[in-house]
């Protein structure tokens, strides 16, 4: 193997004329003069010597062949192509054989360990830019105070906040999103759902409950021995909680009603097309959301492509692939790995 030399010039911290700057072909460990053995990985250069520069490619001694960083990246590259099956082929004797296969091959993956998910804390305005941490243990707490993650600058979020547990349930790993008793509470973005009794949601930059209502006017005890009733005796907001509605809740308990009283409206800010109008809030879309009843009655709310999104309060819910939470003001990316 011929080198060529790297000449260096004389100097008061340099009194050599010249050197041959080389390397070990098997840890790449730059060598100033000629060895027989590597000082760090111990290879025996004995036979081959070393190079004179860092191998790009795959390094064959003996029977082993080791592979280099570059080499095995352009393999995953390569891989990561779609591949097309190749062309039937004639053999000599006129016999028309099959396409090769198409390489469908699986890049690797554990399979006895827990997945590995990550969790982003997004940037101040973004919905993809943050701060990666990966979870690498069945338990992962996050709070203001105690936890694996700690966000102490998020006075909303309680000391202890959230926590992502895996369980292994028939042989495969399943994860929980799970509050632990926040004061705020944990929320979830979602695109559509099923209303139900006092859940409460964010639009925008406020909270939702929603009251499904009552059915009819309460009833008015009547005795037929007493006189008739005078009209005192009907309670006006009563007849205002008859409706489904959406209550805005505020810090001295509930707000403004926005009463469902047909069975597909709209919210949002533009007054022309949302029946539900949302006054003052530059976080809710001009149409951000639509409520309908479906063929059970039941009332159900559905994004409508928002920039800001509905997020559910949420006790403890499976997660089954991606997702977004917020916890105080803070909101939090949880990315989990490719599946096969």
């Amino acid at each position: 193997m011929d080198f060529q030399p790297c000449k260096i010039g004389r100097s008061k911290f340099n009194r050599r004329e010249s050197f041959e700057m080389q390397y070990c072909p098997f840890c790449q460990l730059p060598l100033e003069s000629p060895v027989a053995t590597c000082p760090s990985c111990y290879a025996d250069l004995s036979g081959i010597g070393a190079a004179s520069a860092p191998p790009a490619a795959s390094v064959q001694r003996g029977g082993t062949v080791v592979e280099s960083v570059q080499g095995i990246r352009d393999q995953i590259q390569q891989a990561q192509q779609p591949a097309a099956a190749g062309p039937a082929r004639s053999g000599g004797d006129g016999r028309v054989t099959q396409p090769e296969m198409a390489d469908d091959t699986v890049p690797f993956r554990p399979l006895r360990r827990m997945p590995t998910l990550k969790l982003c804390v997004l940037d101040d305005g973004s919905r993809d830019q943050g701060e990666w941490f990966w979870i690498r243990k069945p338990r992962f707490l996050v709070g203001r105070v105690e936890g694996d993650l700690i966000i102490g600058n998020e006075i909303d979020m309680s000391g202890k906040h959230f926590e992502i547990v895996a369980t292994m349930v028939k042989n495969e790993f399943k994860f929980v999103l799970r509050d632990v008793g926040s004061r705020n509470g944990t929320f979830l973005r979602v695109s559509r759902l099923v209303l139900r009794k006092d859940m409460e949601l964010i639009l925008g930059a406020r909270r939702y409950r929603f009251d499904p209502g009552s059915a009819s006017q309460p009833e008015i005890p009547v005795n037929p021995s007493q006189s008739t009733g005078g009209w005192e005796r009907v309670d006006p907001t009563a007849i205002q909680t008859m409706f489904p509605a959406l209550v805005e809740q505020t810090g001295s308990g509930a707000g403004k009603r926005h009463d469902f009283r047909t069975d597909e409206l709209f919210l949002g800010r533009d007054a022309r097309r949302c029946v539900l109008h949302v006054d003052g809030d530059p976080l809710v879309s001009p149409v951000h959301a639509k409520i309908s009843r479906d063929q059970k009655g039941r009332w159900q709310i559905e994004n409508q492509s928002s920039l800001n999104g509905i997020w559910l309060r949420v006790q403890e819910v499976a997660l089954d692939g991606d997702a977004e939470v917020q916890a105080g003001e803070q909101r939090i990316l949880i990315r989990f790995p490719p599946r096969f």
